[in-house]
This record gives C-alpha cells, structure tokens and sequence, in this order.
C-alpha cells in the first residue's frame, strides 16, 4: 500500500526454486466460510470451474493474493467490461451484439453472481505448473480439510517449453560445457509450503505497512492537538 494514496495491489510476482513437479490444488466450495479462504493465484496458473463454465489460462490476470470471492469477482468484472461496452451499464451490449449471445452471457452471469453470493456450490481447480499456487487449509494440523484436496503431477513437455525449462542450461559440466539442471532433486517435498510462506509473508508485509500507517496518523494527531492547544493560549492570552 502506498503512504501518501493509500492505493493497494492485490499483485504479486512469485519466485524462487523451480520444483520438478507441477501442483493441482481442488477446492469443495460449499458455504460463504469457503468464499473467504486465502488464495494465491500465480501468474502460471491455470483456473478451472467446471460448473461455471469458467476456465482462466495462464497470464490472463497474472498473479493475484486474495480471497476466493476476491477472485471470482475479477473474473467476473474483467469479462463482462470485456464482452460489454465500459459504459454499457444495464450490460445489453448494444446493437451489435446478437440477441442469442446476449442472451448466454446474461445467463453466465447470472450464475457467476449466485456463486459469488454463496447460492451455488462449485469445486475450484487450480492447475499451476511451477506449484507456487496456494488455497487456505480451515484444518488445524494435523488434520485434514475434507474440502481442500493437492495432488503433484509430472509436467508435460508443452509445459516445460511454454515456461521455458527446456531450454535451461544452468550448470557447467566437466568438459566445461553447460548443461540443462535438474530441478527440485528434492522432489515435491522441498516446495510443499511454498504457497503458505508467501502468503505469511504478504500478510506480515501487509501488517507492516499497516502499522506505518497507524504510526503517521496518530503523529499527525499529535500535531493536530498541539497546534488547537497553540491556538487555544494564543486566544485566551495565555503565555505561550
């Protein structure tokens, strides 16, 4: 967040290690508790909800910390100010658009806002290559969210090019020639809380800069009450 505008962005860029397998990360959405969930979007993820017909492919919204509403949300606003004119307000799409396909993205959003409002259950499929995605367990370990399912996977020779791994040449072998680095020799093991630690860690960032906030208000306060006490002595003539 900024000091002096107090804009904030939701954005965020992961890194590190490439891990040697890709993450799928299924959610049971079925009450509002669900809706409210952390959730760690990264800019290689793949989003999937079958019963909403949604289906986000990498690089489309880049990367996103929010909540689940928070990111049905965005997908909503981002394709109807797509579909529909930015100032097509009652979301009729003119004249140009057919009265079918009106009719189908009407229909598509209707049943996008029920999900959003909690009124229709859905599973939520987040298919990210580089495993830097994360949902919120509501489980307290060890236990296990009944609703919250991760599954590890191989990624596929399309995957690896589209990243760009294929093409790594990181190491120097003995003939003084680079080769390509194997990656995540550790297996899935070494990046399994990868998504948890970035999330603790924007939210301390987040406290952080909240407290910076707080601290600039209540100096500001101050001030603000020894100038009224200034000009309160200033007014009765008292000395200064």
């Amino acid at each position: 967040m900024c000091l002096n505008c107090n804009y904030r962005s939701s954005d965020v860029k992961t890194g590190g290690e490439v891990p040697r397998l890709g993450k799928k990360i299924y959610l049971d959405v079925r009450e509002q508790v669900d809706l409210r969930r952390d959730i760690l979007k990264s800019e290689t993820c793949c989003v999937n909800i079958v019963e909403l017909g949604i289906e986000v492919v990498p690089g489309t919204m880049g990367g996103r910390f929010t909540t689940v509403e928070g990111l049905l949300t965005q997908i909503r606003d981002d394709l109807r100010s797509t579909v529909f004119e930015d100032d097509d307000e009652a979301g009729t799409g003119g004249d140009s658009m057919p009265e079918t396909t009106n009719r189908r993205w009407t229909q598509f959003f209707a049943v996008l806002n029920k999900a959003i409002a909690g009124k229709t259950e859905f599973t939520i499929l987040l298919e990210d290559p580089l495993g830097n995605s994360y949902v919120q367990s509501l489980a307290e370990p060890p236990a296990k969210d009944d609703r919250l399912r991760e599954q590890e996977y191989e990624r596929s020779e399309e995957e690896e090019d589209e990243l760009g791994i294929s093409d790594m040449r990181t190491r120097m072998g003995e003939g003084g020639e680079y080769e390509k680095e194997e990656f995540g020799a550790e297996g899935g093991a070494a990046t399994e809380s990868a998504g948890a630690k970035i999330i603790e860690g924007l939210k301390q960032s987040l406290g952080a800069r909240d407290d910076e906030v707080k601290e600039a208000e209540d100096e500001v306060g101050a001030e603000r009450a020894k100038a009224a006490e200034l000009i309160r002595k200033a007014t009765a003539g008292e000395e200064l």
